[in-house]
């Protein structure tokens, strides 16, 4: 979206004022400058341009005339830099022939426009923050159920298997009443980032509210790799959770239900009732169970 933004203002400078080209260039990893939209009036420039050469010393393209050979252009520079960056996010540059005087009222008009596309630029990262917002659940940062219910959506092609993982944590409420919470708060963020670290590149975590989340386990085929995953999902809750000004860790457990499900099987929404009626077993017998977990069979 940016480059389209950038690509429009450099058209529009171009085509409104005396400036014969304008270019945006990024710096890439190695400090290196590259062009990524660029407008020109001359041919000259285009197939520099389009070439993304650097135009710091850029002289025209030889033509019949010595003096013509001779000829350069007055190059004016802008950095794009928001508030928060430490560094410029990219630079546009203004070409003019060089017999194009620079004024003070063009270099007010130049700095006006400047202004506007970094404006314009600021409110597109901001809509991209918040269309982000609309799929992350505000504590913790994960998934939130808008995503999953999108997530479980597009896997309902048939082509996948897996299993539908509902996470119930057990002793999250005496931790919450004793210790308050801000501390619960940190407990559930500490169990987010295990769960997250856990995942598979294909996975999802989310997080449904209070303290349930759900797990999405793209690929299993055979349920001696569900019971892997389920083991190290258990063992990763079980962990101490250390929270600064707490003296103690804080240990939490969790019950866990779970339904499995085929390639060549569509996955339905109801899956998540079918894992949620087995976390409900699960609790209910949390104090005699083997695992943490009821499987749907």
């Amino acid at each position: 979206m940016e480059e389209t933004l950038y690509s429009q203002f450099v058209e529009i400078m171009v085509q409104k004022t005396d400036c014969v080209a304008s270019y945006v260039v990024i710096p890439n990893e190695q400090g290196e400058m590259k062009v990524v939209s660029w407008s020109a009036k001359e041919e000259g420039l285009k197939r520099v341009l389009a070439q993304s050469a650097c135009l710091n010393t850029l002289v025209r393209e030889p033509h019949d005339s010595i003096e013509a050979r001779k000829m350069r252009y007055n190059l004016m520079s802008w950095p794009i830099l928001f508030p928060d960056a430490k560094e410029p996010q990219a630079f546009v540059k203004f070409v003019f022939a060089e017999r194009m005087r620079i004024t003070p009222m063009l270099i007010n008009l130049l700095e006006q426009v400047m202004e506007s596309l970094k404006n314009a630029l600021h409110l597109m990262k901001n809509r991209e923050t918040l269309n982000q917002w609309a799929w992350l659940d505000p504590l913790t940062g994960i998934s939130n159920r808008r995503a999953l219910d999108r997530f479980l959506e597009n896997m309902n092609d048939g082509t996948k298997s897996g299993a539908v993982v509902y996470v119930d944590l057990d002793d999250f409420k005496p931790v919450n009443d004793r210790f308050g919470h801000e501390t619960g708060d940190r407990v559930l963020q500490e169990v987010a980032k295990r769960l997250v670290d856990e995942l598979g590149e294909n996975d999802l975590v989310s997080r449904l509210g209070g303290d349930e989340f759900v797990v999405i386990l793209v690929g299993l085929e055979q349920r001696s790799d569900l019971l892997e995953r389920l083991e190290t999902l258990d063992r990763l809750i079980q962990q101490p959770i250390y929270v600064d000004g707490v003296s103690e860790p804080l240990f939490v457990h969790a019950s866990m239900g779970v339904t499995q499900f085929k390639q060549g099987h569509k996955l339905p929404h109801d899956m998540m009732r079918m894992a949620d009626q087995q976390v409900y077993i699960a609790k209910n017998v949390k104090h005699s169970r083997s695992v943490a977990w009821e499987i749907s069979e």
